[in-house]
């Protein structure tokens, strides 16, 4: 990744990683370390820098929304498979319809 190359499967991790850390970012421990409340990131900050995601506030979305169009064009081009509830398997993309995003603590 850190050469600018990204393979399709790495796609399909990036996407369900920053997708299920998402949420850590939006924490109070998280908010304290922007805030400079803390010296230490949280585990949910260190796993979204280490897939090429930003912490702060502005852009923090960027990286995760990216992974998922290019996912869903690898998709479309067939480079990927979608995976349908029968064949979930460790490192497929998963994606429900979610009313309205959980609570942090949940």
């Amino acid at each position: 990744m850190a050469r600018g190359e990204v393979s399709a499967d790495k796609v399909r991790r990036m996407a369900a990683w920053l997708a299920r850390h998402d949420g850590d970012l939006r924490s109070p421990k998280a908010d304290a370390y922007l805030d400079g409340e803390s010296d230490r990131p949280t585990p949910g900050q260190v796993a979204w820098l280490l897939w090429g995601g930003d912490i702060g506030r502005g852009n923090r979305d960027r990286a995760r929304e990216w992974a998922e169009r290019t996912r869903d064009r690898l998709i479309r081009e067939g480079e990927l498979e979608a995976a349908t509830p029968g064949e979930v398997r460790v490192g497929t993309a998963v994606q429900y319809p979610v009313p309205e995003p959980p609570a942090p603590t949940e």
